[in-house]
């Protein structure tokens, strides 16, 4: 992956580093594509694991790329059943919800209350959603 020049659509810059991964930074996420002990390639996000490997580095930044990857959560994320957004159960929030509108940009809303934020992918919205539950946990809100 060495020549890997981040198609699709060049929207990622990889860099190779002196342990053979590859890394990315891009709007506060860092993601780093390595090789596994059994050869295969695995994901990590800002600390969360993707599920999954890949056959090879280049299979992996494109599942990455295209958003095509189901992240290892400790905060438990899953997609709801029609397939059109994500939630997840909090002990002190209840439940929240992050979803895509119209427009492109995606929001996130705790169970009964108006979206919050406008943000521009998924995972941006999950981490204003995870930030909000931990800040409600330890009495800020």
């Amino acid at each position: 992956m060495s020549e890997y020049d981040s198609t699709p659509g060049n929207a990622y810059n990889w860099h190779e580093c002196d342990t053979g991964s590859f890394i990315t930074s891009d709007g506060g996420e860092t993601a780093v594509i390595f090789e596994r002990r059994d050869g295969r390639w695995g994901i990590v996000a800002n600390d969360v694991f993707a599920k999954g490997s890949y056959d090879t580095a280049h299979a992996a930044a494109v599942a990455y790329e295209r958003d095509d990857v189901v992240w290892d959560t400790p905060q438990g994320w899953a997609m709801n059943k029609k397939g059109t957004g994500w939630w997840r159960k909090d002990r002190c929030a209840g439940i929240l919800s992050v979803k895509q509108a119209k427009s492109g940009s995606w929001f996130w809303l705790r169970a009964g209350d108006e979206p919050h934020g406008w943000f521009p992918d998924r995972r941006s919205a999950q981490s204003a959603a995870d930030h909000y539950a931990v800040q409600l946990d330890i009495g800020r809100y």
